[in-house]
């Protein structure tokens, strides 16, 4: 910016400086123009960018308090625009964009922080999560890897370091940095039900099953130990593990009653062995639990339907599809859900 339009700027400035921040900025900005008076203007410059950085900075972290991230992010780019050289404030531009959900502009500012200060660790977190949200997991992994390096006691870098692995099919490596969590954090349930759930997401049911037993080895009433372990037991086996999963689902009951998962899909094991009644009741408890959840509803749709209840059909399929009207949800349940209702419209006589 030419020296010209920045002085303009601040002579637009609110003057005098009341409080004491503002009386230190009043004070550069004297000094500033005394700069400017002897002739040193790329001085007088560098000093009015810094200070004008350092106000756009204070403005960010206002419009951030406020959640107002549009406003935040446009202070952000002013800050950064003036100090393009301050690696703290090129993390807190990328952080703004990252809460954006503007992955891509994230990368920039990131990468010229990593160049000015390769030993960041945090810069090289962001980095990773950012090139994680991109998709592109090479990258993310890359960076990561740097991040443990510096800071091998940061759980989260470490866990998404993991994840990384296993979107890359990359399970020998996951499983290094997952024993090697467990050996610096320790057994705790929490963690083995992370890895299992981790496990589970990329496939890997009998290591997911695994993390989950040594989960409930170490507290059998932890929340959502049993659920996750039955859960993964109908994904690896299906109806042969059903029994199983089952039992799982009714002991997470005991101790989390209102448990959404567990209510639902106790109400799917049974729906799998065609044992209408209890389904019934199971899916809906999850429905009151989460009403605005299409789910259940549509469950509960074949379990009416089932049952010859057509007209309670209509009204539980019509919820589904209102509640999410994508055809694709899950695996096209909702296109499913037109279909079963036409179904019931037609057993009611409601032709057209």
């Amino acid at each position: 910016m030419a020296l010209s339009l920045i002085v303009l700027l601040f002579l637009l400035l609110p003057l005098p400086f009341n409080s004491q921040q503002d009386a230190t900025l009043g004070q550069r900005y004297e000094a500033a123009q005394g700069l400017a008076r002897a002739g040193k203007l790329a001085e007088a410059e560098t000093e009015l960018k810094a200070i004008l950085a350092a106000e756009y900075r204070r403005l960010n972290r206002i419009y951030a308090a406020l959640f107002n991230r549009e406003r935040a992010l446009e202070a952000a780019e002013a800050v950064a625009s003036y100090q393009s050289q301050d690696s703290d404030l090129l993390i807190e531009l990328a952080s703004a964009y990252l809460e954006a959900a503007q992955f891509d502009k994230a990368l920039d500012p990131l990468l010229k922080a990593a160049k000015l200060q390769p030993n960041n660790a945090d810069v090289h977190k962001a980095l990773g999560r950012t090139y994680f949200a991109l998709a592109d997991y090479e990258k993310s992994a890359s960076a990561l890897e740097e991040a443990v390096k510096l800071d091998p006691k940061d759980f989260n870098s470490s866990f998404t370091l993991a994840i990384t692995y296993l979107q890359q099919r990359q399970f020998t490596n996951a499983r290094r940095v997952f024993d090697r969590m467990i050996a610096q954090f320790g057994q705790h349930p929490q963690i083995h039900i992370a890895i299992g759930r981790a496990f589970r997401e990329a496939g890997r049911l009998p290591e997911a099953i695994e993390e989950f037993k040594k989960a409930i080895a170490l507290n059998s009433k932890f929340p959502s130990a049993h659920y996750n372990l039955g859960l993964a037991y109908l994904w690896n086996e299906g109806a042969s593990a059903v029994a199983s999963a089952e039992e799982e689902f009714k002991i997470e009951l005991v101790a989390n009653p209102n448990d959404f998962f567990s209510n639902y899909y106790l109400g799917i094991t049974y729906i799998f062995q065609r044992k209408w009644e209890p389904a019934l009741e199971f899916l809906k408890t999850a429905s009151r639990i989460q009403p605005n959840n299409p789910d259940p509803y549509f469950q509960l749709g074949q379990v009416y339907q089932e049952l010859q209840k057509h007209d309670l059909a209509i009204d539980v399929l019509k919820k589904a599809i209102a509640l999410n009207p994508n055809l694709a949800h899950n695996k096209f349940q909702v296109t499913t859900a037109h279909y079963r209702l036409a179904q019931s419209l037609l057993q009611t006589g409601q032709t057209e």
